[in-house]
């Protein structure tokens, strides 16, 4: 198996392991989340029988899995524009399939697709061009290289399916020509202070909320990067102060890659070399003229130097009437009986409403449950019009998120 395409055998796998926890999750008994945190190797076997005892590296599909994750990976990959794509129900190893991939990169598939986290609505297909993606890498890896220590290994704490992983985490430290750990490895080097001069953390803002919870002490000259969203400056400060030599926040998003990054805590983000700015909500690619809108609102200081806002008021429409969901859920979060809450659009038959997830300020029984949905539609209308009112509630312990600690959507699950 060649270097070039061993580098992919960790996207492979996450990819089979993001597709099997949707195609398993109404079964009660499936384990698939537990493969997220499976590092894949070029020698796992993908079995059509169940494995024996004596095989430890090995992962159960069904023909109907078997197919579903392979089109996972051609999608991803763009496998079909090389016309290899057959070859993927051929082989049996997790290397192979990454040789495949490769086959398909010499032949001419180039470009990739990221499936968005849903975490703004319904999750979509984002197609990026391989010299827009290597831009990025290619501006971060030099960076890198001129910190205070020769760049050593990628701690991985981000799954490498998503754009942001598959960048710093595959694609980064191919060019930077060190190591990657995952897993359990990753992790275990983290909190067990096994972590070594050098060392590029790749976290989401989730986890570097425990490791100030933990407060953890930091040899010198380790770097984090962080994205998927904002650093909060209190945890950008408590880090620089545990001992984090550099501390990279970078802002992006699935349709655009990054766009912007900060170092110090409250400092503006400065604009990637790729982008140019357009319009107060709009940047084009230097070299395609391309625009892109960006999600959240932004305060520009300069032509490279700009300050986040709030995510931009998405307004639905509702009986012919705007509505804006994000209004609603902070009506919702006044009640006393509300911790969080979540509030969403949803076509039901063809009819357009709105649907509310709500994290329970203490746990509730069936009964008390039944009696909270009704204190709150009688208090919400007091508080809203007929047409802003949620139509379905469903109440949880703790409002679903991602791996990456984005929001999730919902199903019904506690009819009104």
């Amino acid at each position: 198996m060649s270097n070039r395409s061993l580098k992919w055998a960790p996207v492979i796998g996450s990819l089979i392991a993001d597709e099997l926890v949707h195609l398993r999750k109404s079964d009660p008994n499936s384990d698939a989340e537990l493969l997220k945190s499976r590092v894949w190797s070029a020698q796992t076997k993908i079995s059509l029988s169940e494995p024996s005892i004596s095989e430890k590296d090995v992962i159960f599909l069904d023909s109907m899995e078997w197919m579903a994750c392979a089109t996972r990976v051609v999608k991803f990959f763009h496998i079909h524009e090389s016309g290899v794509e057959d070859y993927l129900l051929r082989v049996k190893t997790v290397g192979q399939w990454a040789e495949v991939v490769e086959e398909s990169r010499k032949l001419g598939a180039t470009s990739i697709t990221f499936n968005t986290s849903g975490s703004t609505g319904t999750p979509k297909s984002i197609q990026h061009d391989w010299k827009a993606l290597l831009s990025e890498v290619n501006f971060f890896s030099s960076f890198l290289r001129e910190g205070s220590a020769a760049p050593n290994r990628i701690i991985a704490a981000v799954p490498s399916h998503h754009i942001y992983g598959f960048l710093f985490t595959v694609l980064i430290p191919e060019q930077l020509g060190i190591e990657v750990l995952r897993g359990m490895r990753a992790h275990s080097t983290v909190f067990a202070g096994k972590l070594e001069a050098g060392d590029i953390i790749v976290a989401f803002p989730g986890f570097l909320n425990q490791l100030v919870k933990k407060e953890m002490s930091f040899q010198p000259d380790v770097t984090i990067v962080n994205s998927t969203g904002p650093c909060a400056v209190h945890v950008m400060s408590a880090l620089k102060s545990q001992g984090v030599d550099t501390l990279v926040d970078v802002y992006g998003s699935s349709e655009t890659a990054g766009i912007g990054y900060r170092t110090e805590p409250g400092e503006p983000y400065t604009l990637l070399p790729r982008w140019l700015k357009r319009k107060e909500d709009c940047l084009s690619e230097r070299d395609t003229e391309r625009e892109f809108e960006i999600q959240d609102r932004v305060i520009w200081l300069s032509e490279q130097k700009f300050q986040l806002g709030e995510r931009k008021d998405q307004a639905v429409s509702i009986k012919g009437m705007n509505v804006f969901p994000s209004y609603v859920c902070e009506k919702l979060k006044l009640h006393r009986d509300v911790a969080d809450a979540r509030v969403r659009a949803m076509n039901l038959d063809g009819n357009h409403s709105l649907k509310a997830l709500i994290e329970v300020a203490r746990p509730l029984c069936k009964h008390e449950q039944g009696v909270l949905i009704s204190d709150l539609k009688e208090w919400l209308s007091k508080h809203l019009l007929k047409h802003e009112r949620p139509v379905h509630y469903t109440l949880v312990d703790k409002i679903p998120t991602t791996e990456m600690g984005k929001d999730m959507d919902w199903s019904i699950e506690v009819k009104s």
